[in-house]
């Protein structure tokens, strides 16, 4: 330490003279030093002493609340790590995290819940902007059906009568055959009249004959004119003329009546045709169908809970677009799991019903829970280790461990959270 020397006078004055300027090259120039540099070291030397001194005797202020130390998993189980087997896990819903999305190009009209609310099964959860074009285009659409059903109907009256009127015609078109195919028969019959003119043409060919002989005769053929010879010959084809008009009629008769059944029956025929015509052109089923896909696109339209749970997440707000991704996330937060990624190499040492016990800074405490299924499926961890120095070479199968209900409560919170779980082993651990 180095002294300046060039001192004004009365140097030997009081130590609590500030008219020296210190320079210190040295402890030896220390004590070469004047007395009033002595005296000021020596005052700075002592309050940097006490200053020292306090801060060795000051205590930490004691917090407010008393120190927990972390619960682990192992110790909340209550065994040795020999009869346990140690893990990651995650907390989750027992039936997952449902999204509630719209289909791309819509726009959120209105939520009708927020974040954190308990929903019910069928509760309308809010609506898109589509939601009230859909419902006009329904309401045309049934108007539309019911005009179509209303027009069908009355082409399927028109042609029904066409039916019953037909069916009637063929009918009396039957009837009619019918009754001159017995007239027929009786005419044809003994005594009919088709029998009568039958005789009647006998008898005159018999004498048409006898008139004939006898007019050839010597004796009598001056008897028999050639005129009345000729006059019988005409009876004769008149007789068979009229037997003939009479039964040609008769056959006319039963031909007509055969005749108006087939157009009778081609009536009938036409009139149902006409039926299924007017069933096959109407546009009922096409209308039905549109009517199903916009009662679809209204239900879209219209966001309704599919079961009891809470409203986790809001992630499409009123007035945003809608783009296949979710607008909400729900869950039934009253059956909480926790999905554990379990050493392979521990697999044999779990079984369903086994207790665990679940832990985290997260929450004090620990939660209970027991191993409800194993997987079968083998993969590879998704959840990271907290200890930076583990081994990641290792496959994974995963336990699910159904919370207590209790634990159940507090989960609810504390969905996705990694946590530290201890499985009680269904046999203890081999030492290698």
């Amino acid at each position: 330490m180095q002294l300046n020397h060039n001192r004004r006078p009365n140097d030997d004055q009081a130590c609590g003279s500030n008219d020296e300027t210190l320079h210190f090259d040295g402890p030896v120039a220390l004590f070469s030093a004047p007395l009033s540099t002595r005296c000021r070291l020596a005052v700075c030397w002592i309050g940097l002493f006490i200053l020292v001194a306090a801060g060795c005797d000051a205590k930490p202020e004691k917090s407010s609340k008393s120190f927990q130390p972390p619960l682990t998993a192992l110790s909340a189980l209550g065994t040795d790590a020999g009869n346990a087997i140690l893990a990651q896990g995650q907390l989750a819903p027992a039936g997952g995290i449902l999204s509630i999305v719209a289909p791309p190009g819509d726009r959120v009209l209105q939520l009708q819940v927020a974040k954190g609310d308990w929903i019910t099964i069928g509760q309308p959860l809010g609506k898109l902007e589509s939601h009230q074009a859909k419902l006009i285009q329904l309401a045309v659409a049934e108007t539309q059906l019911r005009e179509a059903e209303s027009k069908l109907a009355a082409e399927k009256s028109v042609a029904q009568a066409r039916l019953q009127v037909a069916q009637i015609e063929l009918q009396k078109a039957e009837l009619r055959v019918a009754e001159s195919v017995q007239q027929l028969e009786q005419a044809e019959s003994a005594g009919g009249a088709l029998d009568v003119a039958a005789k009647r043409v006998e008898l005159a060919e018999k004498k048409l004959d006898q008139l004939r002989q006898a007019a050839g005769n010597l004796t009598t053929g001056s008897l028999v004119s050639a005129g009345t010879v000729e006059q019988q010959s005409l009876e004769v084809q008149q007789a068979k003329s009229d037997l003939q008009s009479a039964r040609q009629n008769a056959v006319s008769a039963i031909e007509s009546g055969k005749l108006s059944v087939e157009s009778a029956r081609r009536e009938i025929r036409a009139a149902e045709l006409s039926i299924e015509s007017a069933t096959a052109s109407s546009p009922i089923d096409s209308i039905r169908k549109q009517i199903e896909l916009l009662r679809l696109q209204v239900s879209t339209a219209e966001l309704t809970s599919p079961f009891e749970g809470k409203v986790l997440a809001i992630d499409i707000g009123p007035g945003e677009a809608t783009t296949g991704m979710p607008i909400m996330r729900v869950a039934d937060t009253k059956h909480m799991i926790c999905r554990v990624e379990m050493n392979v190499a521990e697999l044999t040492r779990v079984q369903p019903g086994a207790r665990a016990t679940i832990t985290s800074p997260a929450f004090y405490g620990a939660m209970g829970g027991e191993v409800k299924s194993v997987s079968s499926m083998i993969g590879s961890p998704s959840l990271p280790d907290p200890n930076p120095l583990a081994r990641v070479d290792w496959r994974s199968v995963e336990v699910v461990v159904e919370l207590d209900e209790e634990a159940s409560v507090k989960a609810a919170d504390l969905i996705n959270l990694q946590v530290d779980v201890a499985i009680e082993a269904d046999s203890p651990a081999i030492e290698l």
